[in-house]
């Protein structure tokens, strides 16, 4: 089912499928599209002469009007007209005959037609569309996923996202982060992707051969019989009797585990400048992470000028362009992202030049562009701001805000990089997406 429509029936061993889901065109145009040649023309039938009355009808051929000419192209009304017209001179028209040779008809083109387009499609791709598929769309996916997807090219984003799925506190998060700043290395966990499993658990952190483990400060739960909330069969004990056990486990193993307790966190927040400075300017963890169907915005239509008078007299001419096949061109031609991407966030992030994928960042426009280019959904609505402050009031006079002006979103990059040779001005990048990219080659196909 496809909402109310029928796709396909399957009944006692049968299967029945919709012709029109493969071969999406008018019966009469099967024969020429398949070359099934001309003894298998659909010929015409007066439709509207197809009346309980005329069931019996013998005689001169119905008047043309019978056949729906009005319905028919140019083309298809001339050739009708020189049909009718030689047809009438002679023929003698038995509507039970006619009707009976016109249904057959139909059955032989469209049977006809089915076969030949099996035989091809099988011929060319070694699928069979009406076994393996219920539409035309499908039996191409199909051949796509048999004869051409490479394996690893496309991910499939794991539920929850790629960070911040895993269940994390803010502040061993923080921490972790400062890690990676003073070790100049890129850790793996919650806030950049999911937290690695080693020996069959999770660790907060992980970085080659070296675990890096949060803990909870003992001093602050006295009370070690105390069941914890969460998790009712265990204690604060034997929560810490675990915790110690699984770093004697990890260490034993031969890896390097580091550790650090909250309260000695805090601590170091307090005494540390550099530290306490970089925890209130990295923008984790108060960025949600990027949700990439936040980067799909849809067309735009706007209407620059109402209306213009030509000046027919000195040859001025009012042209209309449309480029047609955008998409389809784009998804062949253009690069596209292969794989899961890498997660970086704040300081981490790559300069945009380098970035090939979504992005989340704070820009500030320019006050003069005339077509503004990057987009925001705001009340509901596709708009194009130079100040998001003017959008949100739907403000009609002249922009007075000074800071107010800069808007966060997530884009594309390759908008992101369009924008900024327009004048657009990236303050802030947030959250980077970075994908490896393939390009189709057209001389390997």
């Amino acid at each position: 089912m496809n909402g109310t429509k029928i796709l396909s029936i399957s009944y006692d061993g049968l299967r029945f499928v919709d012709s029109l889901n493969f071969l999406p065109m008018a019966l009469s145009k099967l024969p020429s599209a398949l070359g099934l040649g001309e003894s298998l023309g659909k010929g015409y039938f007066p439709h509207f002469f197809n009346r309980r009355e005329n069931a019996d009808y013998r005689g001169p051929l119905p008047p043309a009007e019978m056949y729906g000419i009005d319905s028919m192209s140019s083309k298809e009304r001339e050739d009708f007209l020189t049909w009718h017209g030689e047809m009438s001179k002679t023929h003698i028209f038995d509507m039970k005959a006619e009707i009976r040779k016109y249904c057959g008809q139909d059955v032989r083109i469209l049977s006809s037609a089915c076969l030949r387009f099996r035989e091809i499609f099988l011929a060319s791709t070694g699928v069979d569309p009406f076994r393996e598929a219920v539409a035309v769309a499908s039996a191409c996916m199909r051949v796509f996923r048999m004869r051409f997807l490479k394996p690893d090219v496309i991910a499939i984003i794991p539920p929850g996202g790629y960070r911040l799925a895993d269940r994390q506190s803010r502040k061993a998060l923080s921490w972790l982060l400062w890690e990676e700043k003073q070790r100049d290395i890129c850790i793996q966990h919650a806030a950049n992707g999911r937290e690695a499993r080693v020996m069959g658990k999770k660790v907060d952190g992980l970085w080659e051969n070296t675990v890096f483990e949060f803990h909870g400060c003992v001093a602050c739960f006295p009370n070690r019989t105390h069941r914890i909330m969460n998790s009712p069969k265990e204690t604060m004990a034997t929560r810490f009797e675990a915790t110690v056990r699984k770093t004697e486990d990890l260490r034993n193993a031969g890896f390097e585990v580091v550790e650090k307790w909250e309260c000695e966190f805090d601590r170091e927040i307090r005494v540390n400048d550099e530290l306490s400075a970089f925890l209130s300017n990295n923008p984790f963890p108060t960025e949600p992470p990027i949700n990439p169907r936040d980067a799909f915005y849809g067309g735009r239509t706007n209407c620059v000028r109402l209306h213009h008078k030509a000046d027919v007299a000195s040859g001025e001419t009012i042209r209309y362009l449309d480029v047609c096949s955008l998409y389809p061109f784009v998804n062949k031609y253009r690069k596209y992202p292969v794989g899961h991407p890498q997660i970086f966030l704040g300081e981490d992030c790559p300069e945009l030049d380098e970035v090939e994928g979504i992005v989340r960042c704070f820009v500030i426009p320019p006050t003069s562009l005339y077509h503004p280019l990057l987009p925001l959904r705001l009340k509901g609505k596709l708009v194009f701001p130079l100040c998001r402050s003017c959008a949100e009031e739907e403000r009609q006079d002249d922009c007075d805000h000074v800071d107010a002006e800069a808007i966060t979103g997530t884009w594309v990059s390759d908008e992101v990089k369009v924008a900024v040779r327009e004048g657009y001005r990236v303050s802030r990048i947030h959250e980077v997406w970075q994908y490896r990219t393939t390009v189709y080659n057209a001389a390997t196909g």
